[in-house]
């Protein structure tokens, strides 16, 4: 490509760029693998985006690296979006994990694929931190909590949310319903619905 010739010398990495995809000039945008960050084509064809935006407009977007889900398609498949709960610990970040798995969900149930289970983290308010789906469909699945946590969703929001029955769908559901499970159990909670179920 004769990068050499602009002063551009990759790294074993790839070639460096700013947050918004720019080299050291302005006008040269470069996006996909070669950038040397998360390597799937979802994520290329969205650098893509922002970069042919970059070009056109003044105003310079951002790529969404954080909230950036993957998966692997074996069988069964197996779909991350975050950081993982040891991570998670190992960062000390104060957690909370909801778990469903799979073998509970009808859907799974009726099409033999029972193996595997959802696993969502949060911060202790609900807020999602990351999500892990090992089971069918794990990679389409992973896209309405992909949505849910970039939109600043809570697990609650995910829990209160009207799953069509019988589908995949509702093993997500069911994990974000322990969160209410959990809040059940908080005294402070009992005590304040049993003084609104007296004034009821």
């Amino acid at each position: 490509l004769g990068l050499e010739n602009l002063g551009i010398e990759p790294d074993p990495r790839g070639i460096k760029v700013s947050r918004t995809l720019q080299t050291k000039h302005p006008w040269l945008l470069c996006v996909g693998d070669i950038i040397g960050h998360h390597q799937f084509s979802h994520m290329a064809e969205h650098e893509a985006v922002i970069a042919v935006q970059n070009a056109f407009f003044p105003v310079k977007a951002k790529p969404e690296f954080y909230w950036s889900p993957w998966a692997t398609f074996t069988e069964p498949e197996l779909a991350h979006l975050g950081p993982t709960e040891d991570e998670l610990k190992e960062r000390g970040v104060n957690h909370r994990v909801y778990r469903f798995e799979f073998s509970g969900d009808d859907r799974a149930r009726t099409d033999l694929h029972c193996r595997g289970m959802v696993k969502l983290l949060t911060t202790p308010g609900g807020r999602i931190l990351g999500a892990h789906i090992l089971g069918p469909r794990a990679g389409e699945l992973m896209n309405e909590i992909t949505l849910g946590a970039k939109k600043g969703a809570k697990v609650s929001d995910l829990a209160m949310t009207i799953h069509i029955y019988p589908t995949l769908g509702g093993a997500i559901q069911r994990a974000a319903d322990h969160w209410f499970e959990e809040k059940a159990g908080n005294p402070w909670l009992m005590r304040l619905m049993r003084l609104f179920t007296r004034r009821v």
